[in-house]
């Protein structure tokens, strides 16, 4: 099963380097959650077109922190046992 939705990023300058949204790899194990990575992405081409990614995202610390924990939420409220996914977050 793959579960996505777009949330709209925090209202700043528009990057030229990086998209305002990240994406995180995780694996679920007899319901034990481990993430694997963060990614940053580059921004979007339009209309709504991924053009790449990069592993580690360039987030601060305490900002990757918050992504992981959203993850673990979004991960924890589908009931997944067993699984690979790759939430997103703005």
């Amino acid at each position: 099963m793959f579960i996505e939705q777009y949330l709209p990023g925090p209202v700043t300058e528009p990057s030229e380097r990086f998209a305002d949204y990240v994406s995180v790899e995780s694996l679920v194990a007899y319901g034990e959650i481990s993430h694997l990575a963060v990614n940053g992405r580059f921004p979007l081409a339009k209309p709504f077109r991924e053009t790449g990614t990069f592993i580690p995202a360039d987030l601060p610390h305490a900002q990757q922190a918050v992504v992981l924990e959203v993850a673990t939420a979004a991960l924890r409220a589908s009931g997944f046992r067993r699984a690979a996914s790759t939430p997103r977050s703005s």
